[in-house]
């Protein structure tokens, strides 16, 4: 498996492009230089990854069906964990089961 966070060259590409501004599956593989079908599944799982989100829909020029428009997702905020550290909870459970 591959790291957590590592990118395939697929979707470096298109992270880059979408960087740059927010754009449809089909403008987004265009100026990515990528194939339409490895774009649409890259963004598929970027999406349930949670680093890419929809963010409105446009009408292309030529056809019927409206498309997504998608962009970087903003990065989550750190959560603090509301125990504290977690050595400091282990020491109080060990302590209470050792009473």
């Amino acid at each position: 498996m591959r790291p957590a966070g590592s990118y395939g060259e697929v979707r470096a590409a298109l992270m880059q492009q979408l960087q740059a501004e927010p754009s449809t599956i089909r403008a987004a593989a265009q100026r990515s230089q990528v194939g339409l079908d490895a774009a649409r599944r890259t963004i598929a799982n970027a999406v349930r990854a949670g680093s890419v989100r929809e963010c409105g829909q446009a009408r292309p020029a030529r056809g019927t069906r409206w498309e997504a428009i998608y962009e970087l997702a903003p990065e989550p905020e750190p959560a603090e964990h509301r125990a504290g550290q977690g050595w400091v909870d282990l020491g109080r459970i060990v302590g209470g089961w050792a009473r």
